[in-house]
């Protein structure tokens, strides 16, 4: 997924664009056992955490972890497609993670906000010319 180029700001634009969690979510196919307790089958589970992405850069969960709610509401037996849409906004944007860590035995909440990766930054041609001259005419 791309970000439109804002040429007249110099960056690209965040304005209009969504920033994703970062996670990659899978259903449980059968019951399983985590930190000795029972999940059933239907259970959303962190399968990983995408490279950069805002829970990885925050720290807020783990592959293996159990998602229990985003912002209070349960995820229990609602569509990965409709769940990745509560794990999304525009930057700046506060998400609640209700998680049941894989290396513990605690639901915990976990707060992250969504913010677009340093690496997805970049300038237009214009502005990285303008600011390599400014760079340039320095003593």
């Amino acid at each position: 997924r791309s970000l439109r180029s804002d040429s007249s700001r110099g960056l690209r634009s965040l304005k209009d664009e969504d920033i994703e969690c970062g996670l990659v979510l899978e259903v449980a196919g059968s019951e399983f056992d985590l930190g000795g307790a029972k999940f059933p089958r239907g259970t959303v589970r962190v399968s990983r955490l995408e490279r950069d992405g805002v829970c990885e850069r925050q720290g807020a969960c783990a592959a293996g972890d159990v998602l229990f709610s985003v912002d209070g509401k349960p995820v229990s037996g609602l569509d990965l497609p409709r769940i990745r849409g509560m794990l999304r906004g525009r930057a700046g944007t506060s998400v609640v993670l209700g998680i049941y860590p894989s290396q513990s035995r605690d639901l915990i909440s976990r707060h992250v906000v969504l913010a677009p990766s340093p690496s997805s930054l970049t300038f237009s041609p214009r502005r990285a010319a303008a600011v390599a001259a400014a760079a340039a005419a320095r003593p």
